[in-house]
C-alpha cells in the first residue's frame, strides 16, 4: 500500500531541537498516516515519541511538562558554557539555549478541523497548522546571570581550561514552558477545542495488566467511557436494589436503634432512613475490569503475554472505531511480550485497521505512529511505511524513508524477500552483504576469532542475499540510507558472470559502500590461499584438509598435496555448506586461527568497517 496524499488531516512533520539526543541543528522527521519508526538502540526513537506528548499529551501535567537539565542536549549545554567561560565572547552575544518541538498538521480541509486550529495556521488557505512546545528562559533570566557567573569565577577561568566546565549550576529553575500556535510566538492554541482530537501514547514501559484493570485513569475505562453512552435501564435497576436493601430486617433493626438514640439526644422528631447512593454510569464504568473465560480468571493472575495480547486487542478496537473525530495513536515497541508469530499477526491487523477496505485508502480520521525493534514487524508492513532514524557519517541523527527513493522493481523484490532476518539491516550500525550460506557461516567465525568479539556485539548485520541480488539492497544503501556497508562477493573468473563484481564496484562504491571480491569463488579462495601456506608435511594436519575429510570421508583420501584447486572443489561443490560448517567447528575447537589463511578480500572488508587485527 503506497502512500497516496489524501484530503485528510494528519501530522506531516515533527521537528525537535535541543531535546535529549537531538542537538542545536535540530532533528526533522516526516510522517504518514501510518509510519513505522525503526532504528538501532539509543538513536532517539523514545525521545521523539515523548516529544510529541509534550505538545499533545492530555495526561501530562504542568509539572511533567517542566523539563530538567538532563532533558537538554548535553552538547548544547557544553557549547553554552564554552561561550560563557570564554571571556573574549561578548555577554550580549551569548544566548541561553531553549528546547523547541514543532508539530506540523497538513491537509486541514474540514470545517470542524479548522475550528480546532484557530491561531495555529501558517498558510493563507488555512490548510496547514503548527503547534510548538518551547522550554525557554523566563524573562527574568538575563545576561546578568552570565556577568555574575564570570565575576564569581574570574579566578578559575583560565585560557588552558576546558571551557565546557560547569562552574555554576545551570539556572534550570528560571526556565518555563510555553505552547504556541503558528509560526510566530504571539498566539496560543485554543485548547478548549483540542479535546476533540484524541491522542493516545503507549510507551515501552506500559503495564498491560494495570491498564486492563478498573480505575478512572486506565485505558479500559477511557475506552468504555467513549463507547458507552447513557444506559436508561441502569437507573431503574439501581432503584430496585435500593428498595431491596432498605427492606432487609438487619437494616430495619439498625434504623430503629439509631432513631431511638437520635430522639433521646435531640428535641426534634426527625425520621431516619437508609438510602443507597446511586452512582453515575461513569463511576460504574471505572469499576469494570476484564477477566478471562467463564471461570473469571482475574487479569492479575494471568501471564504477561496473554495480557499484552488482550491489551493490543483493546487498542486495535479503539483504532478501528470509525465514529471518532480524529485520533492519533503513538505506540512504542508493540512487540512487548509477543512471540514472533503474534508480532506478525499484530503488524498485519494494525495495518488493516488503518485502511478502508472499500476504497483501499487510509481512513480520514486516524493516524498511527509505531516504533519497534522487531524485525518481524518491520518485515511484515509495507516497506514504504518504514522510516529509519540513524546517525549519518557526520554523526548527525537523521530520518529517511529508505524505500521511497528506489525503483518499483527493487521494491517488489525486497517486499517479497524481506524476511525477519534481512530486516535486521535497518537496525544495525554497519552491514556486510554476502551471496551464499558458506560465507554466512564463516564470515562470523573469522570475525570472532580475529577480533575476540562478535558481529552481534558490534551491531554489524551479516546479510545473505542468496545469490547475486546485491543490487536491490545496494539501491537502498545508496539512496538515503547511508550506513557503512561492505559487499563480499565472488569474481567468477572465466565464467559469463566475471564482469558482475566489477560492475557492482563501479556503480555502487561510495564513501559508505565498498565492494570486495576474489578471483573465482569463496570456496576456491579458501582452498587456494591455504594450500599456498602448506607443505607436504603439514598438509594432512591442516584445518582445510580436516574439513574436507569430515565432509567427504571416503573421497578425501584421493586428495594429495599436489592435487589442484579444481580437484578439491569438485569434491565439495555440492557440499559447500557442510564444508563451511566443518571449517567452523575446527576453528572453534582450536580457538585460534593458527596457520589457517583467511582470504585477503575478507580481511580488507573487515578493515573498511574499522576492524584490523594487531599482529
Amino acid at each position: 500500500m503506497f502512500f497516496i496524499k489524501e484530503d485528510f488531516m494528519y501530522i506531516s512533520n515533527v521537528n525537535v531541537k535541543n531535546f535529549r539526543n537531538f542537538g542545536e541543528k535540530g532533528f526533522s522527521i516526516d510522517l504518514k498516516p501510518f509510519s513505522l519508526i525503526v532504528g538501532e538502540n539509543n538513536v532517539g526513537k523514545t525521545n521523539l515519541l515523548y516529544s510529541i506528548s509534550l505538545v499533545l499529551g492530555e495526561s501530562l501535567s504542568n509539572i511533567n511538562r517542566r523539563l530538567e537539565i538532563s532533558d537538554f542536549n548535553n552538547k548544547t549545554i557544553d557549547d553554552f558554557y564554552r561561550k560563557v567561560n570564554d571571556l573574549t565572547k561578548k555577554v550580549e552575544d551569548i544566548v541561553f539555549p531553549e528546547i523547541s518541538i514543532k508539530i506540523n498538521f497538513n491537509d486541514i480541509k474540514d470545517v470542524e478541523h479548522k475550528i480546532i486550529f484557530q491561531n495555529c495556521f501558517v498558510d493563507k488557505k488555512h490548510t496547514s497548522a503548527v503547534l510548538e512546545y518551547v522550554f525557554k528562559p523566563k524573562n527574568s533570566l538575563t545576561s546578568k546571570w552570565i556577568n555574575q557567573y564570570r565575576q564569581n569565577h574570574i579566578e578559575s577561568i583560565k585560557p588552558e581550561m576546558d571551557y565546557s566546565l560547569r562552574l555554576t549550576k545551570f539556572p534550570i529553575s528560571d526556565f518555563e514552558y510555553k505552547i504556541y500556535g503558528g509560526n510566530s510566538r504571539n498566539e496560543k492554541p485554543l485548547w478548549e477545542y483540542f479535546d476533540r482530537l484524541e491522542y493516545v501514547y503507549l510507551d515501552a514501559l506500559r503495564n498491560a495488566t494495570r491498564e486492563l484493570s478498573e480505575g478512572k485513569y486506565k485505558t479500559l475505562y477511557k475506552f468504555l467511557s467513549k463507547r458507552i453512552g447513557e444506559i436508561p435501564k441502569v437507573n431503574e435497576l439501581l432503584g430496585e436494589i435500593d428498595t431491596e436493601i432498605s427492606s432487609q430486617k438487619e437494616l430495619s433493626d439498625i434504623k430503629k436503634d439509631l432513631q431511638s438514640w437520635f430522639d433521646k439526644i435531640s428535641n426534634k422528631k426527625t425520621g431516619i432512613n437508609f438510602k443507597l447512593s446511586s452512582p453515575e454510569l461513569d463511576y460504574l464504568l471505572q469499576k469494570i475490569s476484564l477477566v478471562y473465560d467463564d471461570d473469571s480468571i482475574p487479569i492479575v493472575n494471568n501471564g504477561l503475554g496473554s495480557n499484552n495480547i488482550l491489551f493490543v486487542s483493546l487498542i486495535l478496537s479503539q483504532i478501528s472505531d470509525s465514529k471518532d473525530f480524529f485520533k492519533l495513536f503513538v505506540i512504542e515497541e508493540p512487540e512487548s511480550h509477543l512471540h514472533p508469530n503474534l508480532q506478525n499477526n499484530f503488524a498485519k491487523e494494525i495495518h488493516i485497521s488503518m485502511i478502508n477496505q472499500e476504497d483501499k485508502k487510509y481512513f480520514r480520521n486516524r493516524q498511527l505512529i509505531l516504533s519497534t525493534h522487531s524485525s518481524h514487524i518491520s518485515s511484515t508492513v509495507d516497506l514504504n511505511d518504514i522510516v529509519v532514524i540513524f546517525e549519518n557519517d557526520k554523526e548527525e541523527v537523521i530520518s529517511e524513508y529508505i524505500f521511497d527513493n528506489i525503483k518499483d522493481e527493487n521494491i517488489k523484490f525486497l517486499q517479497k524477500y524481506f524476511d525477519a532476518t534481512k530486516a535486521k539491516m535497518i537496525f544495525s550500525k554497519k552491514n556486510i552483504l554476502v551471496e551464499g550460506i558458506s560465507e554466512q557461516i564463516l564470515i562470523k567465525t573469522f570475525f570472532e576469532i580475529l577480533f575476540d568479539s562478535t558481529l552481534y556485539k558490534e551491531n554489524i548485520e551479516l546479510i545473505n542475499v542468496n545469490g547475486v541480488a546485491f543490487k536491490h539492497f545496494l539501491e537502498v544503501f545508496s539512496n538515503g540510507f547511508f550506513k557503512k556497508t561492505v559487499v563480499l562477493t565472488d569474481g567468477d573468473k572465466d565464467t559469463k558472470f566475471e564482469d558482475r563484481s566489477k560492475n557492482l564496484k563501479n556503480k555502487y562504491e561510495s564513501k559508505t559502500i565498498k565492494v570486495f571480491y576474489n578471483e573465482y569463488t569463496f570456496e576456491k579462495s579458501l582452498i587456494e590461499d591455504n594450500l599456498k601456506k602448506l607443505t607436504n608435511e603439514t598438509f594432512k594436519e591442516s584445518i582445510i584438509y580436516k574439513a574436507l575429510s569430515n565432509t567427504r570421508p571416503s573421497l578425501a583420501k584421493k586428495i594429495t598435496f599436489s592435487s589442484t584447486v579444481k580437484e578439491w572443489f569438485e569434491l565439495i561443490e555440492k557440499y559447500k555448506a557442510d564444508f563451511a560448517m566443518n571449517i567452523h567447528y575446527l576453528i572453534n575447537e582450536e580457538q585460534e586461527i593458527g596457520s589457517f589463511v583467511i582470504p585477503k578480500y575478507i580481511v580488507d572488508g573487515f578493515k573498511v568497517l574499522g576492524y584490523e587485527r594487531e599482529e
